[in-house]
């Protein structure tokens, strides 16, 4: 009997231990992933927000320590964007739920009304106007100065001295604020405009050796987070293969992820998990893939500006609009 007892134990510990196989010390989160299993790791926003226990660790969502990560500033984690307690971001802002607990949802909130998934557009922010009124006009979450529009207009630049020596006219900012930058601008070339330039011989002479610049290697740390066309093939820094290898170029995201095949098919809260982040990343202000392009300068993002404005039904919450207009080599201008 006592044999039969002890066999008993064994038994139910090893069995113990095969059911909580990939079990942390809490025996709650699994630190392995393994889709065979129906076990998936629950620490993107995707499957922060789809109501499913996608590592079978009895919790969901945001009530999973995986959902938890803050992630990076150029890569915001679920923490940051889904699961904090308050009503701000383009995520929360177009759930449905009154995250914050203040009586107020979504767009009704105060919070949300200053993100791009609430905003009423009104017209381009492109102009000396729209640009110093103090309202996003374009509803991309970026108000007057803070919008990449505005701040190549003489509204938003701040002068910091002439634009005539070889510093100014190679740092790929317009320091004079007359709307030309380096050797756009006739004081670094000294070409002529109608009046005299300021330009120096120094300055001249960068800008004639620039101009006949010839074809380099484009394959660097440096040469691929310079935002040039080093090797003239009409690629700029992550997007030239050449950088692949770079560790700034394996560090950079997507502007915007490419979208599943079954995007179509998918439940409501999993295609809005998708295009929430798509809106993020088009209007973060960032350049999330090191390509020398941000937002609506990225010919994707403009795209899906485009088709945003036939988002109906819950899709709808995800409109915006690009004030850009593709030209015929795919690019922005």
């Amino acid at each position: 009997m006592k044999r039969q007892f002890a066999r008993t134990i064994v038994l139910s510990v090893i069995a113990g231990a095969l059911v909580c196989a990939g079990c942390g010390l809490d025996s709650e989160t699994p630190t392995i992933n393994n889709p065979a299993l129906g076990i998936t790791e629950e620490n993107t926003i995707l499957l922060c927000t789809d109501g499913l226990d996608n590592d079978k660790d009895g919790l969901i969502d945001c009530d999973d320590p995986g959902c938890q990560s803050m992630g990076t500033e150029e890569i915001p984690g679920p923490g940051k964007t889904v699961c904090t307690p308050t009503e701000s971001t383009v995520y929360q802002c177009a759930d449905g739920l009154d995250n914050d607990g203040n009586g107020y949802v979504d767009c009704q909130d105060n919070n949300c009304k200053k993100t791009s998934v609430c905003c009423i557009p009104t017209g381009a922010e492109n102009e000396d106007d729209a640009c110093s009124d103090g309202i996003d006009n374009d509803c991309n979450g970026y108000t007057d100065c803070q919008d990449n529009n505005c701040k190549k207009l003489s509204v938003c630049c701040v002068p910091s001295g002439d634009e005539n020596t070889v510093d100014a006219c190679s740092d790929g900012v317009d320091n004079d604020c007359d709307g030309y930058v380096d050797c756009a601008d006739y004081s670094c070339s000294g070409e002529k405009r109608g009046y005299d330039s300021i330009a120096t011989q120094e300055s001249k002479d960068y800008c004639e050796s620039k101009n006949s610049v010839t074809e380099s290697p484009e394959n660097t740390e440096e040469k691929c987070s310079d935002n040039r066309d080093n090797n003239l093939n009409g690629l700029i820094d992550c997007d030239d293969p050449d950088c692949a290898q770079t560790s700034y170029c394996m560090g950079a995201g997507e502007e915007p992820p490419a979208r599943p095949a079954n995007f179509a098919s998918l439940p409501d809260v999993e295609r809005g998990a998708i295009l929430a982040h798509e809106l993020y990343v088009c209007t973060d202000g960032i350049d999330n893939n090191r390509n020398g392009k941000a937002d609506c300068d990225e010919y994707q993002c403009h795209l899906l500006s485009v088709r945003s404005q036939n988002y109906t039904g819950s899709d709808a919450n995800y409109r915006f609009t690009c004030q850009m207009t593709p030209n015929q080599n795919g690019t922005g201008e």
